[in-house]
C-alpha cells in the first residue's frame, strides 16, 4: 500500500483503485493506494527470477508496498519549523535580525513529494478510458477546501477591519492599480487561484502554496501522459541498446541500472529548470524597468535611487514572493517528483535487496545529519546578518536535488535511524494534523496579537519613511520594547497550535471532506 500526501502538510492523499472510484464510502477509507498486483510486482530481482537463486548471493526482501510513512513524520517537523519561523518573523523580538527557519526549502520538499506520490498513484489511471479530468480536479479540490475555507472565515474579520491600512502601508504593489490587484487576490483566494495573478493579498497568505499546487493539478494528467511516453521511449532505447550485444553479456540488473541512469539524466534537466525559471522571473520583476512600471505614485523613479531601505526590501520581497508562487515556474520541481516516482516504481518491481537497503540507510542518515547541521547554521546566520534572503533563496531552490534523493531513500529503507525516528507514533500523529497546522498558524497568531494588544487592528499603521522600519516585516512589530516578548514564547504558541490542529483535523477537516465527497457523488448520479 502507498500512504502519500499531495500538498504541503495536507493529509494523506485519498486515492483508491479504479474499481472503487465511483463508490467511495468515506475520506478515511481512502488513505491508502493500491499498488501493482502480485503478478505485476516481483518479490525478487530479475536475475533471481529465472533461477530461483537470490541476486548478489543474498536473500531479496519482498516488496509489496512503497512505504511513505517516514514522510508523515517529516511533515510534523516541517510544519512546526514553518510556524515557528512565521511567528518570529511577525511577532518575535526585533532587537536583532529575526531568525529565519528556512521554511522555503520545506515547501520545495513537499512540492517534490506531491509529484512523487501523485505519479505513483495515477500513472496508470490517467491512461484509462474511465479517467475523467474534471472529476479528478473536483476530487483534489474537496481535499483542501473545508479547512481552507474555515481558516479564511476565521481570518476574514482581520482583513476587513484592516483593509485600508493594508492598501496604504502593506500592499506590495504600491501603484495606482495596486488596489485592483489586491481585490483580485481577495476574490480568487477562496478558489485558490490568487497567486496566478501575482496577488499577495494577506488573506491567510500561507495558502499561496496550495494555489501553486492547484495549478499543478490542472496540468498533472497531461504531464503524466507525457512522462509515460518518455519512460516508454527510455525502456525501448535501453532494450534496443542491449539487444545489439551479440554475446548477451548484459544482465537484467544492467538494464535496470541503465533505465535509472536515464531517469537521473532527465531529473537533472528538471532540477536546472526548477531554479532557473523562478529565479529568472524574480530577476525580471526586480529589474529597473519593472520597478519603474510599479513605482509608488509619489516617487518619480525607483529604478536607480533607493528612497528608503524599506523601499528596496519591498522590491526584493515582492519579486521573491511572486516568483516562488506562480505555478508555471514551479512545474519543473513537481516534474522532478514525478521522475522520482517513476524510478521508485521500477525499483519496487525489481525488488529491494538488503544491500540496496543498507546503501540508502547510510545515505539517508548521513544526509539527515548534514542537512540538520546546515539548517542550524543558516538559522544562526540569519540572526546575525541583517539581510539573509540569499541564504533562504539558495536553500529553497538549489538544495532540491539532494533533498529529492533523500526523500527517495526514505521510501526505500526501513533500517535507517532517520526512518525509525520519523515513524514513531508521536511524529506520525502530529504529521497527520500538519495540514491544519499549516493553514491555521496565521489565524491563530493574529488572534493572539489581537488579544495581546486589545485591538482588532493587528496591521498597525506603518510609517514607511521611519528609520526604524528597515524591512517589510518591521511594520508588523510593536516597537515598544517593554511589551516585546522574548522569542522563547514561540514554544507556547507551537503547543497551542498543535492542540488546535488536532481538534480541527477531527472536527472540520475530515468531516468536511466526507461531506463534500458525498455531495459530489449525489450530484454526479
Amino acid at each position: 500500500m502507498l500512504r502519500c500526501m499531495t500538498a504541503p502538510f495536507q493529509r494523506d492523499v485519498d486515492i483508491v483503485d479504479d474499481r472503487n472510484d465511483q463508490d467511495r464510502e468515506s475520506a478515511e477509507e481512502e488513505d491508502k493506494v493500491s499498488q501493482p498486483s502480485a503478478n505485476e510486482m516481483t518479490d525478487q530481482s530479475p536475475d533471481s527470477a529465472a533461477t530461483d537463486e537470490p541476486a548478489f548471493g543474498e536473500r531479496v526482501t519482498p516488496v509489496d508496498e512503497i512505504d511513505t510513512s517516514a514522510i508523515t513524520g517529516l511533515r510534523a517537523i516541517t510544519a512546526l519549523q514553518i510556524a515557528c519561523g512565521h511567528w518570529l518573523l511577525f511577532f518575535g523580538n526585533n532587537s536583532n535580525p529575526y531568525l529565519d527557519f528556512q521554511g522555503g526549502i520545506a515547501v520545495s520538499i513537499f512540492f517534490l513529494i506531491t509529484g512523487f506520490v501523485m505519479y505513483i498513484a495515477y500513472h496508470e489511471k490517467v491512461q484509462s478510458a474511465r479517467f475523467q479530468y474534471w472529476d479528478f480536479i473536483k476530487t483534489r479540490y474537496i481535499r483542501m477546501l473545508p479547512l481552507h475555507w474555515f481558516a479564511l472565515a476565521w481570518y476574514a474579520p482581520f482583513i476587513a477591519l484592516n483593509y485600508r491600512t493594508i492598501v496604504n502601508d502593506y500592499n506590495f504593489w504600491q501603484n495606482k492599480s495596486g488596489e485592483i490587484n489586491l481585490i483580485m487576490g481577495i476574490a480568487l483566494t477562496p478558489f485558490l487561484m490568487q497567486s496566478w495573478v501575482f496577488s499577495l493579498c494577506y488573506w491567510n497568505s500561507v495558502c499561496w502554496s496550495l494555489s501553486c499546487q492547484l495549478g499543478y493539478y490542472f496540468c498533472f494528467p497531461w504531464m503524466t501522459r507525457k512522462l509515460n511516453i518518455l519512460m516508454s521511449k527510455v525502456d525501448e532505447k535501453v532494450s534496443s541498446d542491449f539487444q545489439e550485444d551479440p554475446e548477451n553479456r548484459v544482465s537484467d540488473v544492467d538494464r535496470f541500472d541503465a533505465i535509472q541512469k536515464s531517469c537521473r539524466k532527465y531529473l537533472w534537466y528538471a532540477y536546472h529548470a526548477s531554479y532557473m525559471a523562478p529565479l529568472s522571473l524574480m530577476g525580471a520583476m526586480n529589474s529597473p524597468a519593472f520597478r519603474n512600471m510599479w513605482r509608488d505614485a509619489d516617487m518619480d523613479s525607483r529604478a536607480h535611487v533607493v528612497v528608503t531601505a524599506l523601499d528596496n526590501d519591498l522590491d526584493g520581497m515582492r519579486a521573491y514572493f511572486c516568483g516562488r508562487a506562480w505555478f508555471p515556474v514551479r512545474l519543473p520541481i513537481f516534474f522532478m517528483g514525478m521522475l522520482l516516482g517513476a524510478m521508485r516504481l521500477r525499483l519496487a518491481r525489481r525488488g529491494v535487496t538488503p544491500n540496496t537497503e543498507r546503501v540508502w540507510a547510510r545515505f539517508t542518515d548521513c544526509f539527515s545529519f548534514a542537512f540538520s547541521l546546515w539548517l542550524i547554521a543558516c538559522i544562526t546566520a540569519s540572526g546575525l546578518v541583517a539581510d539573509s534572503k540569499n541564504i533562504r533563496i539558495f536553500n529553497e531552490f538549489f538544495l532540491t536535488a539532494p533533498c529529492a534523493f533523500w526523500l527517495y531513500g526514505l521510501t526505500v529503507t526501513r533500517k535507517s535511524f532517520t526512518v525509525t525516528f520519523l515513524r514513531n507514533p508521536v511524529m506520525q500523529s502530529i504529521g497527520s494534523w500538519s495540514f491544519a497546522m499549516y493553514l491555521l498558524q496565521f489565524p491563530l497568531f493574529t488572534s493572539w496579537a489581537a488579544l495581546e494588544y486589545d485591538t482588532w487592528r493587528v496591521f498597525p499603521e506603518c510609517d514607511r519613511s521611519s528609520p526604524d522600519v528597515k524591512v517589510w516585516a518591521d511594520c508588523f512589530h510593536n516597537f515598544d520594547a517593554s511589551t516585546s516578548h522574548p522569542n522563547v514564547v514561540v514554544i507556547g504558541f507551537l503547543f497551542f497550535l498543535t492542540i488546535l490542529s488536532f481538534v480541527v483535523h477531527h472536527a472540520i477537516e475530515k468531516p468536511g471532506s466526507r461531506f463534500l465527497a458525498r455531495l459530489l457523488r449525489r450530484r454526479s448520479k
